[in-house]
């Protein structure tokens, strides 16, 4: 007799959930989109490689200067080769991505 009155009742509900069912799934959304708090931080974004040479720079200028002060100047040696490589290709690569689009454009 349960199970009967539980079919009965969900027969006669199913299409009015039916139509109903898309407003009922949008308010819901816009309910939880208004308790969610507004974003007023700044998003993380990656330095460019031009601001991530100029703040490697100045890191090891430091070091360099914080090095001959304290006459360690050879531990600091191995350090600014590495930088200097580093920022030897990017430059290198940046050279090669230009001159890249150039032949694309020029056709050459």
């Amino acid at each position: 007799m349960k199970m009967d009155m539980v079919n009965y009742t969900i027969k006669n509900i199913r299409p009015y959930l039916q139509e109903h069912s898309i407003q009922y799934e949008r308010a819901k959304f816009q309910e939880l989109l208004d308790k969610q708090p507004a974003r007023s931080w700044k998003e993380a974004r990656c330095p460019s490689t031009e601001e991530w040479i100029q703040k490697m720079w100045y890191i090891y200028t430091m070091e360099y200067y914080s090095a001959i002060k304290n006459n360690d100047f050879m531990k600091f040696i191995g350090k600014w080769s590495e930088l200097e490589n580093t920022i030897l290709s990017e430059v290198t690569q940046s050279q090669k991505n230009t001159h890249g689009m150039h032949s694309l454009i020029s056709g050459y």
